[in-house]
């Protein structure tokens, strides 16, 4: 049987983690029924969301918290757990603090984009203090950076900086990014693109969801 492409391993993991948005997690589900391989990354994802759960010590967690992570849960979806499922499915018993570590956080409930590319993926969620959640997983080419654009409809491409593997916040400082924009990530030279515009070529985009 073939292994598991780092793309789709990806995907299951994100949708363990009930990280994908529910569009996303329908197509995942649906390409699961068809393809034992992507549905064998997903069964080992859940199983090592799960161990890891039941390996941290039991913690009490506040009322306050309890109620909000009742509150938050989602029933699960079939064939494994997508955003909140987990959480739900851990409600009874003592593992709830560290699963309401997994729960969304309220702040963070603003529209969302997912940048694809042949060698990139990047999250991407506004938070509604004039700030935007990004995780990037890949690398520019070498001897380039990976600068990340706003593009309203009817609007030149706004800069949003030069953007880094792993996760940030990126403070807007009044640039609008309203649902329906494209985000793209373009490589440039080191610095950014010298000019405010893209000058390289466009290695991941996505379109931001209501």
């Amino acid at each position: 049987m073939r292994g598991t492409a780092p793309k789709d391993d990806l995907l299951a993991a994100e949708r363990a983690l009930g990280l994908l948005l529910p569009g996303e997690a329908r197509r995942v589900e649906a390409r699961m029924g068809a393809e034992p391989a992507l549905r064998g990354a997903g069964a080992r994802w859940e199983r090592r969301l799960v161990a890891l759960l039941e390996a941290m010590p039991e913690v009490a967690p506040p009322r306050a918290l309890r109620r909000r992570a009742r509150a938050r849960a989602l029933p699960p979806a079939r064939g494994g757990w997508v955003r909140g499922g987990l959480l739900a499915a851990l409600l009874g018993g003592g593992a709830l603090a560290a699963a309401a570590l997994l729960a969304p956080l309220p702040a963070l409930d603003g529209p969302a984009a997912v940048l694809r590319g042949d060698a990139v993926v990047m999250r991407a969620r506004l938070d509604g203090r004039g700030g935007l959640h990004v995780d990037l997983q890949g690398e520019a080419p070498p001897g380039r950076v990976l600068e990340l654009w706003v593009i309203a409809e009817g609007a030149a491409p706004r800069s949003l900086g030069v953007v880094e593997p792993g996760a940030a916040v990126l403070k807007l400082a009044g640039i609008a990014v309203p649902p329906g924009a494209v985000l793209a990530l373009s490589e440039e030279p080191p610095g950014g693109a010298p000019d405010g515009a893209p000058t390289g070529a466009v290695v991941a985009s996505g379109t931001v969801g209501a």
